[in-house]
């Protein structure tokens, strides 16, 4: 027998949601990818992973978060030579993701979180914040879940953080050791660096090539270096930090905007009716 949900979105009556706006919490919606990870991690890593942290950080904070469906598709192109990657169209992916905020706001909801469980969706979940709060007043912010933890992860890990690597794999070792391969897992770090160009976040400049023309197991990091232990620690201080942001969110002033152009003028007959 399955156990319900109050802070899953979809498990939710309608009713059930008229009521949940009242107490306006904040709307997590989790936006994953299908795409390889490697020989060792399946192709649902990305969505797995972001589905059961933001799940948790549901049940953990239950009267401050509604924790939507994730959207399983995403902007991964460059990953495409890899067989099983599923590649959404960015114009695409920006007008469906659109509309769910829109929709979410319609219905008064007014703190939207979006969470990008893959590094190319955020700059795209970016965009789709920035156009939520202009065309509906609701706030709407976005992040890649990694980043609030990433200084603590890299406590954690002895090697560098980037994909199918060990950060992730550990992750997904918490959650379920048994879809992972670890006699598959490799070390595949075959990117060069230079001062403006590199495999960091803070890279001077962002450039993405083709996943193929620098690793030829998909895996970029080290892999082999995961163990369900630092999944465990990497687990909890993720799940605690977004909790925290998920409260700090839901008690954010939401200030009104205030419009400095003057009346607006539109010829000689509206200057005339003004004097």
């Amino acid at each position: 027998m399955s156990v319900r949900r109050p802070y899953m979105y979809s498990d939710l009556t309608w009713p059930e949601i008229r009521d949940a706006i009242e107490r306006q919490p904040v709307v997590i919606l989790p936006v994953g990818t299908v795409e390889q990870h490697g020989h060792h991690l399946p192709l649902d890593t990305d969505n797995f992973l972001i589905g059961s942290v933001t799940e948790e950080v549901g049940r953990r904070a239950p009267d401050d978060a509604l924790v939507m469906p994730v959207v399983p598709y995403g902007f991964n192109w460059h990953h495409i030579d890899f067989p099983g990657t599923i590649g959404i169209d960015v114009a695409n992916l920006i007008n469906y993701l659109g509309d769910i905020t829109r929709s979410l706001a319609y219905h008064g909801f007014e703190r939207i979180l979006l969470v990008s469980g893959h590094g190319s969706n955020t700059a795209l979940l970016d965009l789709v914040a920035r156009k939520t709060v202009i065309e509906t007043g609701a706030l709407c912010a976005s992040f890649m879940y990694l980043n609030i933890v990433r200084g603590e992860v890299n406590e954690i890990v002895e090697s560098p953080i980037s994909h199918a690597c060990e950060w992730e794999t550990s992750l997904y070792l918490h959650f379920d050791r048994d879809r992972v391969q670890m006699d598959s897992a490799v070390r595949d770090y075959n990117i060069p660096e230079s001062q403006f160009f590199r495999r960091a976040v803070n890279s001077p400049v962002a450039m993405m090539e083709w996943w193929s023309s620098f690793s030829d197991t998909g895996v970029v990091g080290d892999a082999s270096l995961a163990t369900l232990e630092k999944g465990s620690d990497i687990f909890d201080v993720t799940i605690d930090r977004f909790v925290e942001l998920v409260r700090e969110f839901r008690r954010r002033e939401k200030r009104p905007r205030r419009d400095h152009h003057r009346p607006p003028f539109f010829g000689p007959e509206d200057e005339g009716a003004q004097r």
